[in-house]
Order: structure tokens, then sequence, then C-alpha cells
């Protein structure tokens, strides 16, 4: 499932729950399932901690030294922001019934700029 999180805080928190029951409704067998995106949604955030009722974070799940790339997710096209202390981590990998081997948030500029206001992270699973 790939996603792109409400703006309204209230409407992110429900529509969290929603993506749990479309999971069930269509992988009854249990296959490994994705849930990714730009969630607009910091970590501690109430949509935040809804998601992880039900899916795993790959950035909470690997090691520490498993994980490059800084925190924060979303730059605003501001060269001057400390990704690695600012807190809007705002894009997700979740993941059901698979292993995360790594996380990475690619912080790489091009002509000295930002291709998006956030930055692309991706992971390496083991799918059984």
């Amino acid at each position: 499932i790939s996603t792109h999180g409400c703006l309204g805080a209230e409407y992110r928190a429900k529509y969290a729950a929603i993506y749990a029951e479309v999971e069930k409704r269509y992988n009854t067998n249990g296959y490994p399932a994705f849930l990714l995106g730009d969630m607009n949604s910091r970590p501690t955030d109430a949509a935040s901690v809804e998601y992880r009722k039900y899916w795993n974070d790959v950035y909470r799940s690997v090691s520490p030294d498993a994980v490059t790339g800084p925190f924060a997710t979303y730059n605003a096209f501001d060269l001057t922001r400390d990704l690695n202390t600012d807190t809007k981590r705002l894009d997700y990998i979740y993941y059901r019934n698979a292993t995360p081997l790594n996380y990475v948030c690619n912080s790489k500029k091009y002509d000295s700029l930002y291709a998006s206001d956030h930055l692309p992270v991706y992971a390496d699973m083991v799918i059984k």
C-alpha cells in the first residue's frame, strides 16, 4: 500500500486504522505486506502511534548501525536545516511478515539542491 497522509491530524489518525483493515481484508494468507509513503505525521503524533499498533516501522526495527542518513525526511528545500536534529520524519516504510536489513534516508543533493521537499527512504528486506 502506498499512500500520502491527510493534512489534518484527526483524519491521519482515523485513516491509520483503515490501512490495517485494508491489509487484513486483502491479505488473508498473511503474506509480507508493506505500507509506505509520506504520512505527514511525526513519530510521536497520534497517527504514527496508531500505525505502529499494527505495522512495524523499519526505522525502529533495525539496529542504529543499520540506519544511514538523517532522521528527518522533510527538508522544505531548506539547505540550512539540520536534518539530524529536526523532528520532521514524515516518510515511512511500515511492514508485516518480513525482516528489514537496513534503513536509508537519502539526503543527496543535485547541483547543491534537493530534488524534492522530502527525502526518499528505502530499505532492504528479507521476504520468506
